[in-house]
């Protein structure tokens, strides 16, 4: 990596960078949509009746029990539950998984975490009311998208955050506990801190849209697809969470600290330039560029003192497709999603490294 990019961040600049935002994904008036409030299941509560307490006089019995009716009540969600996040083995085994679910909820580590979920959070309704919001800005850009069906809020041990299944969105409200939460520190192994520091409430709406955009929005780029071409999909996935989410900070929507999101602002051309020079664009070895689409704490090679932001590949995606959309604003949104081809956007969009208006 070329020297230039040993970058050091001039404070005022970036103060002045960060208070200018593009002004293509300006909030629309979606009163009008027609979407009923979403409601977020509570399989935590349900889940919470293993505890010591409640099974204390026949916990297997009443395992048996609870086991009938989660598999009836929550079917797709349950068997993926407990066969994919807690991994003890078939849900259809009627003998085997009520004595396992006996033993989890004996165990005092489990009644300790049903009750930290429940400290933060006693009720859903604000979550309920931004999904709402959200989905009702998805309906109006993109009318003939598939929602989900139910949202299922669960903790599992801290095996998944946002899985989704076949009709359903889960939400792991053990990974948003607040970057402060007791519990963290003991997984740095498997969620380091630059990681966990996302793990708080105000980050659960983003990404439950994200995990929709990407599963259900988008197409997966393919496997000999160009550094280019994946620009492209991040980019786009990240304009559609500018109108599902646009009183999100970007900071939140992309997962970086203030200071990365500074960072990244301030040294956007410079990195565009670098991208461009080494030639990155029409490679299509996606492990020689996978670390800039990865999480980590940083972007190795590039900053001072390790203050770079990660992801860059996803942040400069973003921006190029902010930049197509407004210097086209004809183009409708269900027409972006349906453009593959890459060069196109990133000729139309007159991408410097830097957000022109038109």
């Amino acid at each position: 990596m070329q020297s230039y990019l040993n970058f050091v961040i001039l404070p005022i600049v970036i103060l002045m960078v960060s208070c200018s935002e593009p002004p293509s994904w300006q909030p629309v008036d979606v009163s009008q949509v027609v979407l009923e409030d979403i409601r977020i299941e509570r399989f935590d509560r349900e889940f919470g009746r293993l505890g010591a307490d409640s099974l204390s006089e026949n916990p297997v019995a009443n395992a048996v029990a609870l086991h009938r009716q989660w598999k009836t009540g929550y079917g797709n969600f349950y068997a993926d539950f407990i066969e994919g996040m807690l991994r003890i083995g078939s849900a259809e085994d009627d003998l085997a998984i009520p004595d396992l679910l006996a033993g989890i909820g004996s165990n005092p580590d489990f009644d300790h975490l049903r009750k930290s979920v429940e400290d933060v959070f006693p009720v859903l309704e604000q979550q309920e009311a931004q999904l709402t919001d959200a989905f009702k800005r998805i309906r109006y850009y993109l009318p003939e998208a598939a929602l989900p069906p139910h949202f299922i809020a669960f903790f599992s041990g801290f095996a998944v955050q946002i899985p989704i299944g076949e009709d359903y969105i889960g939400i792991g409200l053990d990974l948003f506990l607040g970057a402060d939460s007791e519990f963290y520190p003991e997984l740095i192994d498997t969620f380091p801190q630059y990681i966990s520091r996302r793990f708080t409430p105000a980050h659960l709406t983003p990404r439950v849209i994200e995990a929709y955009i990407y599963d259900s929005l988008l197409e997966k780029p393919t496997q000999n697809a160009s550094f280019l071409d994946h620009l492209i999909y991040h980019g786009k996935a990240f304009y559609l969470m500018d109108l599902a989410l646009p009183y999100v900070t970007d900071s939140i929507k992309i997962g970086y600290t203030d200071k990365q999101l500074a960072w990244a602002k301030h040294f956007q051309t410079q990195i565009w330039d670098w991208m461009v020079s080494e030639e990155l664009l029409y490679q299509t070895d996606f492990s020689h560029f996978n670390q800039h689409f990865s999480e980590a704490p940083f972007t190795v090679g590039l900053g001072e003192k390790n203050e770079s932001a990660p992801k860059l590949g996803i942040y400069i995606g973003w921006q190029l497709v902010r930049q197509y959309m407004e210097r086209h604003p004809e183009t409708e949104v269900q027409d972006l999603l349906q453009m593959t081809d890459a060069q196109y956007i990133l000729s139309e969009s007159r991408y410097k490294g830097r957000f022109r208006s038109r």
